[in-house]
């Protein structure tokens, strides 16, 4: 019985392995990424590691948790962190982004239909709620701008005279 399970198990390991040489994953696995990323203007990029002694740049803040929980927030320059006992969960940007508003068509009063878009300029001024407040901001952003746009335009009347 034992053998059989061995057998089993040693069988299930070459499946496994042959499924990741082909380059397929096996469904019932999900895929972790190895390094964490925080996300920039300019895409993704590894979270800094902690070495002790870290040096913040500038329009940058670095959020700190100890154990798993939010310890402080590191402002630009030298900082000081407990190696293994804290780790740098989040980078904020601290600098103003302008995000596209997707297309999107909204219905004046009198059923006009128009086709709007938009740029959006923001600023994180709170870099622990822009962490822990909300899974995605620049996301939570662009979906309010488009909601205030539409509301506002489903309130105009459009007047050929």
């Amino acid at each position: 019985m034992m053998l059989q399970r061995v057998r089993a198990a040693a069988l299930h390991t070459r499946q496994m392995s042959a499924l990741l040489v082909v380059g397929s994953s096996p469904p019932n696995l999900k895929r972790r990424p190895s390094v964490a990323t925080y996300s920039t203007a300019s895409g993704r990029r590894k979270l800094p590691m902690n070495t002790g002694l870290v040096f913040v740049p500038q329009q940058q803040a670095w959020i700190v948790e100890r154990f798993g929980k939010f310890n402080r927030t590191m402002d630009p320059g030298f900082n000081i962190c407990i190696p293994f006992a804290e780790r740098i969960a989040y980078v904020q940007n601290l600098k103003e982004i302008a995000l596209d508003v997707p297309h999107q068509s909204a219905i004046t009063l009198d059923n006009v239909t128009l086709q709007i878009d938009g740029v959006l300029y923001f600023r994180v001024t709170e870099p622990y709620k822009a962490s822990y407040g909300i899974e995605d901001h620049e996301y939570a952003v662009t979906q309010l701008a488009q909601t205030t746009m539409r509301s506002e335009l489903g309130e105009w009347t459009e007047s050929l005279q």
